[in-house]
C-alpha cells in the first residue's frame, strides 16, 4: 500500500505526503518476531504498512496483557516517540511491513511546521480513545459482549483500511492472542466463539472472519464505531 495514502487517515494530504518523502525503505518482520521491546528507545515514527502488529506488557510468570492491535496505516507506539522509551512491546501477529520515519526527520517537520505536533498528537489521542474503550470492555462487559465489540472493531478497521468488505476481513488471530486482549482464558474464548458461531453472528477459521449478521453483532456488542474517528476514516463504518 502506498505510505502516503494511508497517512490521510490522519494527515492531510500535503503532510502525509510530506511524512512518506522522508521514510526510510520499508522493513519486513517474520511472524512472531518483535520489533521493539518494552523499555527500549524509540529512534523513529513506524508506520505499519502491511500484516497485523500487536503491543504488549509482559506480566510475571510469563503471561503478558495485549494493550493494542494495529493494522495498516496504524502508528505503532506513537507515545513512545514522545516519551523517549517504549512501555510495550511491539510483537509481529502475521509477517508484516513497516515504514520508519527517523525521529530528527520528523523533529525537522515539527519544528518548521508546528502542524506536524498536531498530527502526532491526534494520532496519540486515537490509540487512548481506543484503549479507553478496551478498558470498559474489560470492566463492564460479558465475555461474549467483549468478544463481539472487538469483532466488530477488526472489521470494521479492517474496512477503513480497505482490506474487507462489508462482510468479509483476514483475522489472523489466534485463540491466545484473543485472550490476551480480552484479559479471558482461552478456554472461555474458545466457549465464547463457538457461542457466537451457535447463534450464526459469524464464521471464522483459517484467519477469516465473516459477519454472518452484522445488525444482530452490533446489537450484541453494543458497539458504535465513533471513537475509532479517523482508522476508520478511508471506507469502514
Amino acid at each position: 500500500m502506498e505510505l502516503s495514502r494511508l497517512l490521510r487517515r490522519f494527515a492531510p494530504p500535503s503532510q502525509a505526503d510530506q511524512l512518506a518523502s522522508v521514510a526510510s525503505p520499508l522493513k519486513l518482520w517474520p511472524k512472531g518476531d518483535y520489533l521493539l521491546r518494552e523499555g527500549a528507545a524509540v529512534a523513529a515514527l513506524s508506520i505499519l504498512i502491511d500484516g497485523v502488529a500487536q503491543a504488549c506488557r509482559a506480566l510475571p510468570g510469563g503471561a503478558q496483557q495485549t494493550i493494542a492491535l494495529y493494522v495498516p496505516g496504524d502508528i505503532l507506539d506513537a507515545k513512545g516517540l514522545v516519551l523517549d522509551r517504549s512501555s510495550v512491546s511491539i510483537r509481529a501477529a502475521t509477517p508484516i511491513r513497516v515504514a520508519h520515519i527517523p525521529r530528527h526527520r520528523l523533529d525537522e517537520l515539527i519544528d518548521a511546521h508546528p502542524s506536524y505536533a498536531r498530527w502526532l498528537l491526534a494520532v496519540i489521542a486515537s490509540d487512548t480513545a481506543v484503549l479507553e474503550e478496551w478498558a470498559i470492555g474489560m470492566g463492564r462487559r460479558t465475555a461474549y459482549q467483549q468478544l463481539a465489540h472487538l469483532l466488530c472493531e477488526i472489521s470494521a478497521r479492517m474496512q477503513g483500511a480497505d482490506l474487507s468488505n462489508d462482510e468479509i476481513c483476514a483475522f489472523p488471530l489466534s485463540q491466545v492472542d484473543l485472550a490476551d486482549a480480552l484479559g479471558l482464558s482461552v478456554v472461555h474464548v474458545n466457549r465464547t466463539l463457538q457461542q457466537l458461531r451457535g447463534d450464526h453472528l459469524i464464521h471464522l477459521r483459517q484467519g477469516r472472519l465473516k459477519i454472518l449478521d452484522r445488525s444482530r453483532l452490533v446489537e450484541a456488542a453494543n458497539f458504535d464505531a465513533g471513537y475509532l474517528g479517523a482508522r476508520v476514516g478511508m471506507g469502514g463504518r
